[in-house]
């Protein structure tokens, strides 16, 4: 045993070289290993790692980080927990996750930056009070010097879901979930802002059906602004029927609403194979039906509370295409005129 003075006896040193020639070849430092043994004492708590990505910025909000820094992890943490899907957190190699960022990321400087949002991530996950992670597999995930990065690299188109897969989704979403299925494939809010790992979520109190207008407040907004949605095509109100003022107008998180639109529309879930879910795939469906429907991206930027400049919406999605080929605006129609078949 290490005496109070932490002098190492003849006996340790021998059994931490024997310890260090064991780890050789291998990126398990002799500290790592030693942690992984006294965690291994004891379960640790199963997680999947989409929930633990809403648990750690839940837990950063707790502690009273700035919304900026919440907003930081989010962004770095979210579309890689969209790659990852539904894995239980402890049994995520280093291997894996550095595929995952280099498949979610295009360039070095993106990669670099979720990395260290993934080094916070696993250091909160082995040191929270119910632990879920027994090592830190982001030690040496370093992706500086990987070759040049475009000084203004192009953005990847968004992907759009084609007229059959949202009428897929309308016709099986359960019931409880259309309204919130509304705000998110008509009006283009974010899930987060409906119903994330923030306490606040959307109530009825925030969805005129009378005066037709859905308000998103501050506290809710990941931009913390207040913005009114006014205007929006018709289709979002044959979603709408509201319950209590005070009711949620998600039951649950956003994240069991979209496992339902993913499956539904033939992506690749816990159940079943398929494509890869796109990154804010509603939302980006939204904002490319709504450009060509309305040839106002200003008015589009205001749904969807962009705060740069108007243009930069016809840079991302003016022109875009689905299954159905390009977006037009008679497509655009087609897109408001859905609803609910049964």
């Amino acid at each position: 045993m290490l005496r109070s003075n932490y002098a190492m006896t003849a006996a340790e040193k021998a059994d931490a070289r024997e310890a260090l020639k064991l780890l050789a070849g291998t990126e398990i430092t002799l500290l790592e290993a030693a942690r992984r043994a006294v965690k291994g004492q004891r379960a640790l708590r199963r997680a999947m790692f989409p929930a633990a990505v809403d648990e750690f910025v839940l837990a950063k909000i707790k502690e009273g980080a700035r919304h900026a820094t919440v907003d930081w992890y989010d962004e770095r943490l979210r579309p890689l927990a969209d790659v990852i899907g539904e894995k239980i957190f402890d049994t995520i190699n280093r291997a894996e996750l550095k595929e995952a960022l280099e498949a979610t990321f295009p360039t070095a400087p993106a990669r670099a930056a979720s990395a260290r949002a993934c080094r916070a991530l696993w250091r909160w996950a082995m040191h929270t009070e119910n632990p879920i992670a027994g090592a830190d597999i982001t030690m040496g995930l370093d992706f500086k010097g990987k070759g040049p990065t475009p000084a203004k690299p192009v953005p990847k188109a968004p992907k759009v879901l084609s007229i059959a897969q949202c009428q897929a989704i309308l016709d099986g979403m359960p019931e409880q979930y259309l309204g919130a299925l509304g705000l998110l494939l008509f009006a283009g809010i974010r899930p987060e802002e409906v119903a994330g790992p923030q306490k606040e979520w959307m109530r009825w109190e925030h969805v005129s059906t009378k005066d037709k207008i859905v308000r998103v407040p501050e506290e809710i907004s990941k931009t913390r602004k207040a913005r009114p949605l006014e205007n929006l095509p018709p289709a979002i109100w044959r979603c709408m029927k509201p319950l209590g003022l005070t009711d949620n107008v998600c039951p649950r998180s956003a994240r069991a609403l979209l496992q339902y639109a993913k499956k539904l529309a033939g992506y690749k879930t816990r159940e079943q194979a398929g494509p890869p879910w796109p990154h804010d795939a509603l939302r980006h469906t939204f904002a490319t039906y709504a450009l060509a429907f309305t040839q106002d991206p200003g008015q589009v930027a205001m749904w969807l509370g962009h705060e740069g400049k108007p243009e930069m919406l016809l840079t991302t999605y003016r022109g875009q295409n689905s299954a159905d080929g390009m977006i037009t605006q008679g497509l655009a129609k087609k897109f408001f005129m859905l609803r609910r078949q049964h």
